[in-house]
């Protein structure tokens, strides 16, 4: 029998106790990691979720990005997954979800279906270049990368007709050139590409590999974190967090109108019927 969808309120409960089991893990593990975006304005200005948010963001440092995968592997353990385009079938992103099992989700959105629960999703901050032209130029490069693969993972975009029919023929091209294996490679290629077209002498950090702008931080903002209550947990913010929230936002303690005072992402969240321990969900083959 499949549950009624959660609440909006239920859902951010949901999306707090894969952000306190990352917290966890990261402290154990020594690892940093700072919220991010619309979870560090929350923070910030509410002392936790922003009231119509329904999602969690962190960044991670590159070395602590690629250690954390290295700690948690594609596997379930106490019934969480860090889900990849590696080992969640047709999952869409470059950056990982750290996801809650014992949830399902669901989107709204017009595309193949991948099986995650509960998220936060993780953003890896890279070296991101010295100037903007350049940094642009990288941006621009990744997102090709990041195109082919949701060509290849859809199979047709666009609502034009002529356009979805000859990205259909250019998805089975794709499928034939790459095979079953693009899933795996496809975040492996766009790292290298990072790692040979940036340096720790770079000016500025970011995500280049996951950007729909194009934001480069002073490095120093990151050098330090400190801790900020959210949700009743004290978690890791960047100690300079109003000089990255306002690079992003400007005045973030603004309220918006109230007309866009509702969530963005479109999706629903359910509880999961049956045991989650020792499932594959969807392992890509």
């Amino acid at each position: 029998m499949t549950s009624d969808p959660l609440s909006l309120q239920e859902i951010q409960q949901a999306n707090l106790s894969a952000l306190v089991e990352i917290d966890r893990i990261c402290r154990e593990n020594r690892l940093r990691y700072f919220l991010a975006y619309g979870t560090l304005i929350g923070a910030v200005r509410h002392h936790g979720f922003i009231p119509w948010d329904d999602d969690v963001d962190i960044f991670m440092p590159r070395k602590d990005y690629d250690a954390l995968h290295m700690i948690l592997g594609d596997g379930i353990v106490n019934g969480f997954k860090l889900c990849t385009r590696a080992n969640t079938k047709h999952y869409p992103y470059y950056i990982p979800r750290f996801c809650n099992m014992r949830y399902r989700y669901e989107t709204e959105q017009k595309e193949p279906i991948f099986d995650i629960g509960a998220f936060v999703d993780i953003y890896p901050l890279d070296n991101y270049c010295s100037d903007m032209e350049h940094g642009r130029k990288l941006v621009r490069r990744i997102r090709r990368m990041n195109a082919t693969y949701m060509l290849y993972n859809k199979g047709a975009i666009g609502k034009n007709g002529l356009v979805r029919a000859a990205s259909f023929v250019a998805s089975i091209l794709l499928h034939l050139a790459e095979g079953k294996k693009l899933p795996e490679r496809i975040n492996g290629r766009i790292d290298r590409f990072l790692l040979a077209n940036t340096s720790d002498q770079d000016t500025y950090v970011g995500v280049p590999a996951w950007t729909y702008g194009l934001t480069q931080y002073d490095r120093e903002l990151f050098d330090e974190n400190t801790e900020l209550p959210f949700e009743g947990h004290l978690l890791s913010v960047p100690k300079e967090y109003d000089a990255v929230l306002s690079k992003l936002y400007g005045d973030y303690m603004a309220l918006p109108p109230e007309e866009e005072r509702k969530a963005t992402h479109h999706y629903s969240m359910y509880v999961r019927d049956g045991s989650i321990e020792n499932n594959s969900f969807g392992r890509t083959e």
